[in-house]
């Protein structure tokens, strides 16, 4: 039986013995923060301003609620997560796309929606952005999570695009590179999850 992302990493987090959980990109209910901040000692979850003064009411109501204790919200750019905390044991990424500045997804669904003209040289460009973005951010997560994990859960993607970059970009040996299917929720939507062992 496939387990969810929330299961399995609750799990996870209590064989590795966590002690300081990072989330990239949280969503707005801080569900998954919520579920997994009992498995570790503290639990950041790091996001963009805008996001960040989003979460407010739904992190106080979590905390009146006595569940969120050791949760912390910290406003910043998972590209520059190095200078908001300096050690994590394990460091989530669900569903998240990498911006290097928090203005490339707009731009992206603006071109999607068909709301602003896209040249194929300005969606390649674009691209390439977030490819340099993300590059920049796992160079990061890799000094923060030293001696630790990075895992990384979403839609399966282009077959070897995102373990490429890893190895051929990063230099992360290929036996430290684990992929795992998991089921998002309990709609059986099935996923891929990377667990990145940087011990």
């Amino acid at each position: 039986m496939t387990h969810t992302f929330y299961e399995h990493m609750a799990q996870f987090l209590r064989e590795k013995d966590a002690k300081d959980v990072v989330e990239v990109g949280s969503d707005v209910q801080l569900r998954l923060a919520m579920a997994l901040s009992p498995h570790c000692r503290k639990f950041y979850s790091v996001n963009f301003p805008e996001d960040h003064a989003r979460m407010q009411g739904w992190y106080e109501m979590a905390k009146d609620m006595g569940g969120a204790n050791n949760l912390e919200l910290l406003s910043g750019n998972a590209v520059q997560l190095s200078s908001l905390i300096d050690h994590a044991d394990v460091i989530i990424l669900q569903n998240v796309l990498i911006d290097g500045n928090g203005i490339d997804t707009k731009v992206m669904w603006q071109y999607r929606r068909g709301e602003k003209p896209c040249s194929d040289e300005e969606w390649a460009e674009l691209l390439d952005k977030f490819d340099k973005a993300e590059q920049a951010a796992y160079r990061g997560f890799l000094q923060v999570a030293k001696s630790g994990y990075i895992v990384k859960f979403g839609r399966p993607e282009e077959e070897g695009r995102f373990k490429g970059m890893l190895i051929d970009k990063l230099g992360v040996e290929p036996t430290r590179i684990q992929t795992r299917e998991l089921l998002y929720d309990d709609t059986r939507d099935v996923w891929e999850a990377y667990f990145i062992d940087n011990s």
